[in-house]
């Protein structure tokens, strides 16, 4: 049990960093709370510990050896390595912590937990659909149910305790985000299902009750509905299995056809994510590397790359640094380094600089020199620009 227990965690944190206080602990909580002797139970934590952390090693020991530092990326403020400096361990430190007032923290409760989706959106940058608010708002009547039930009080008791070690984690370890707080759906459904119906119940709530329910099972329905179109695919839900129009290929065979017009050809590219682009040997060569400035979404890249972000920085970061550097001259030398195209979200760098996690050696006016002295290549809806060191557009 706890080897299996322990791959099953290994999995999560692998996946997501902050699995170790959403679910590993909340897991390992349970465990030391079955009803057997508290020998078997302490066997079985220790086994799951073990097993996940033999899972996890070759990940600890990947981001050793590419970072320098044994505590890469969580605690590398601890550790600074060759990869990150102090100051980029410091900036990812501080923008995966809670903020330091209380008052903030309770505005973000309320914003993240109990109306998320519903009402202004505090942050129009961020997604806003009503998704799980309704959840949080639910549990007081469920304890309600089943507290008036003996036999069910071991169970809740169990699943609030995991709630609340889900919120602890949640408030003191974590940037107050909505989506870190995900696993929680899983103890908050299983109270609600056990909650007790009153038997032989009649009039409006026997008929009322089920499809209200229903209606709410389907609300996933209507928020992949709305979502917004994404790069020329009509939304991220509807766009499952479609990898050929999310990765560029379709756009790319379509353009290619023969007999396709001048006017058909524009038409393909204009609904063109940048991959079809970035892909595309013709523009750049089959070896020239990309340069991303405040973009990473590299899956679908089939060639060499460097991204410039929050706490990754690289060539942009020390031509910057570099004395008698100015702007007009990074094209050249990034030329000179095999660098061809240039994809570049000014929207996103904007926000980090608000948010003190950019490169302050690379500020706004910098980048704006730099990427206008540049040929555009393609403008696409999400705000992305691609420019081009060398080559021409597409036809």
């Amino acid at each position: 049990i706890g080897v299996c227990l322990g791959i099953l965690l290994g999995g999560a944190i692998g996946a997501k960093a902050t699995a170790v206080g959403s679910v590993a602990l909340p897991a390992l909580l349970l465990v030391l709370l079955l009803e057997r002797p508290l020998r078997s139970r302490v066997a079985i934590a220790l086994a799951a510990v073990a097993a996940a952390t033999l899972l996890l090693v070759p990940w600890i020991v990947h981001g050793w050896w590419r970072s320098g530092s044994p505590l890469f990326p969580l605690l590398a403020s601890l550790h600074p390595g060759a990869l990150w400096d102090a100051e980029q361990a410091g900036i990812f430190a501080a923008a995966h912590g809670p903020p330091a007032s209380w008052i903030e923290r309770a505005s973000a409760l309320w914003n993240q937990l109990l109306r998320y989706g519903l009402g202004p959106n505090p942050d129009p940058t961020e997604p806003w659909r009503p998704h799980w608010s309704l959840l949080w708002w639910l549990l007081p009547l469920a304890a309600i149910a089943w507290w008036q039930i003996r036999s069910l009080r071991p169970i809740a008791l169990r699943l609030l305790l995991v709630l609340a070690a889900q919120l602890a984690f949640w408030w003191f370890f974590t940037h107050l985000k909505s989506r870190f707080m995900l696993p929680a759906a899983v103890p908050a459904a299983l109270l609600l299902a056990i909650a007790p119906f009153p038997e032989g119940a009649r009039g409006a709530r026997a008929w009322l009750l089920p499809p209200l329910l229903l209606a709410w099972c389907l609300l996933p329905v209507a928020i992949f509905r709305w979502e917004r179109p994404v790069e020329g695919v009509p939304a991220p839900a509807a766009a499952t299995g479609q990898v050929a129009a999310v990765s560029g290929d379709l756009h790319i065979r379509l353009w290619s056809e023969p007999g396709r017009s001048r006017a058909d050809r524009a038409a393909i590219l204009a609904t063109a994510p940048p991959w079809t682009f970035l892909n595309d040997p013709r523009l750049g060569g089959e070896s020239g590397r990309v340069l991303l400035l405040g973009e990473s979404r590299t899956f679908y890249l089939r060639r060499p790359f460097e991204s410039v972000t929050v706490w990754d920085r690289g060539t942009l970061s020390r031509l910057a640094r570099a004395p008698a550097m100015a702007p007009a001259t990074w094209s050249s030398a990034l030329r000179a380094e095999g660098f061809s195209l240039v994809l570049a979200d000014r929207g996103m760098i904007r926000r980090w600089i608000g948010d003190g996690w950019w490169d302050p050696a690379l500020p706004a006016e910098a980048i704006d020199a730099f990427l206008d002295a540049l040929p555009l290549l393609q403008r696409f809806p999400s705000g992305l620009e691609l420019r081009t060191l060398e080559g021409a557009p597409l036809r």
